[in-house]
């Protein structure tokens, strides 16, 4: 978020961590199961998301 993380690599989003440890580090294994863990974390959010405002509710 602030100039790549600086300072000292505080303030990385998570998104942003995982660019920097697949194409900085190569943690190629490490990147993919953190981007596992973040679509797991957004399916959950938006399957909650859509029961909770009924967005399905009509679409038969």
């Amino acid at each position: 978020m602030s100039n790549a993380g600086e300072p000292s690599d505080q303030t990385h989003i998570l998104v942003s961590f995982v660019y920097k440890a697949a194409f900085n580090l190569y943690r190629y294994g490490y990147a993919a199961a953190l981007s596992m863990i973040i679509f797991v974390i957004l399916l959950i959010f938006s399957l909650s998301f859509m029961r909770r405002t009924k967005a399905t509710e009509g679409a038969y």
